[in-house]
């Protein structure tokens, strides 16, 4: 009997000291100042003022959070994958795609939509089982288009909006001179640009013989009219158009 009870204080003495450990443990993880993980640039890359410019976000975590860009110009800053279809109405009409946003695009947007998309319809944004889109107009032309910034699925909402748009003039973003800006709003690329600027004028559909960003050979889609360039030090040296 007297080995029985020695056994079940053991028992309970090794589980207080657990219970302790485990709450030690707790209470040091809490307490413990979080060290966050550095992000590494690629390798040989360099940053530049561009990479450190403030771009603002809205964070949207249901449609209704778009209301703060109604009546208001956003700009493209991916180009060449978003696409738009004309609206009819009060939904946009996925049979008829007109094109894919360029590179810095001003796009005036008036309303939010949320429709079905087909499930023929094939694009960078998922169809989920319903889409988000944003309704505007482009400088000069009084057609209303929209564009998909999100889509909804068992699990929630995703939006790809904060990474799709400059929701500030990318002219007062960047200290870029005139010449470089022509050369994006043309849609074309000269010797002295940035990746960025040349990603912005040609579009970030690329593929390119380096990972090191500013020092290599890209070679732009440019929406079926394709361009090498090639990059030493972080600046555009030669342009050339390339075989389709």
């Amino acid at each position: 009997m007297g080995d029985y009870k020695k056994i079940i204080q053991a028992v309970l003495l090794l589980g207080i000291l657990a219970i302790g450990l485990r709450v030690y443990f707790l209470w040091r993880e809490r307490h413990t100042p979080t060290t966050m993980p550095q992000q590494r640039e690629p390798a040989g890359y360099k940053p530049t003022a561009d990479d450190y410019t403030y771009l603002r976000q809205i964070h949207p975590e249901v449609p209704k959070d778009f209301e703060v860009l109604l009546g208001k110009t956003i700009w493209t800053s991916i180009a060449d994958q978003l696409p738009y279809f004309p609206v009819i109405g009060s939904h946009a009409d996925y049979a008829q795609q007109v094109g894919v946003l360029r590179g810095a695009a001003p796009l005036a947007v008036g309303a939010i939509l949320q429709q079905v998309a087909p499930h023929s319809l094939i694009t960078r944004i998922p169809n989920g089982d319903k889409q988000v889109l944003l309704a505007f107009k482009l400088p000069n032309d009084g057609k209303i288009y929209a564009v998909p910034v999100g889509y909804h699925q068992a699990d929630g909402w995703t939006f790809i909006a904060d990474q799709a748009f400059f929701y500030d003039d990318p002219h007062s973003l960047y200290s870029w001179n005139d010449k470089q800006w022509q050369a994006i709003e043309s849609h074309t690329a000269i010797p002295g640009m940035t990746e960025q600027q040349v990603g912005l004028a040609l579009g970030q559909v690329q593929t390119s013989d380096s990972q090191t960003i500013g020092d290599r050979t890209v070679h732009y889609d440019n929406l079926g009219h394709p361009v090498d360039v090639v990059f030493v030090k972080g600046h555009a040296t030669t342009v050339t158009p390339a075989k389709p």
